[in-house]
């Protein structure tokens, strides 16, 4: 029985050994993705879908048809649309993106938001918000919104920390989203 609790303790502080070494292997980059990204691109933002399908308005099915190809050209071409699509890397790992969309002169609309499970926690989400908003402002946006999904309160909470509020709407075809904005300052 001592034996037994010994190597229960003993498997316990390996675990958190483990974890205090993943921590200090973590080095984030943060930049815009292009076309050479695009393998990694597809492969978290099927990943995105499969795990969190209630979180995004896109269906895992049909994104998962799409080819690279098809998400090479959304990179290629995002820049000259009004869209931008950006990455978190660990090292050379794609951890987590964001995109964001010009949807009205001044406003973008950000999009795809998704961190790894395992990386969040690290600043990685608001570092992915900075680089959207610095993309937004040089483009003379003044306002960033985004819709994301009640259910989602660990989102909800990071998008409140990095500095968005919720706006009130009675869009009921979108009962179940909240609505958020955050005011790009000169």
């Amino acid at each position: 029985m001592a034996n037994e609790i010994l190597f229960g303790f003993v498997m316990m502080c390996m675990a958190v050994i483990l974890k205090i070494l993943s921590v200090w292997d973590i080095m984030i980059t943060v930049k815009q993705l292009g076309p050479s990204d695009c393998q990694s691109y597809r492969a978290i933002r099927l990943e995105s879908l499969r795990i969190h399908p209630d979180w995004f308005a896109a269906d895992y099915e049909k994104e998962r048809l799409k080819s690279v190809l098809f998400f090479e050209e959304q990179l290629r071409f995002a820049t000259d649309s009004g869209k931008a699509v950006f990455g978190a890397f660990n090292h050379d790992a794609l951890i987590g993106i964001c995109a964001v969309a010009f949807i009205l002169e001044g406003q973008a609309e950000l999009l795809q938001v998704y961190v790894k499970d395992e990386f969040r926690g690290h600043g990685i989400l608001n570092r992915l918000i900075c680089l959207a908003k610095g993309y937004v402002k040089a483009q003379g946006g003044r306002l960033l919104s985004l819709e994301v999904h009640s259910s989602n309160q660990i989102a909800i909470r990071g998008y409140r920390r990095a500095g968005f509020s919720v706006r009130i709407t009675d869009d009921v075809d979108h009962n179940d989203s909240l609505f958020m904005d955050m005011r790009l300052s000169c």
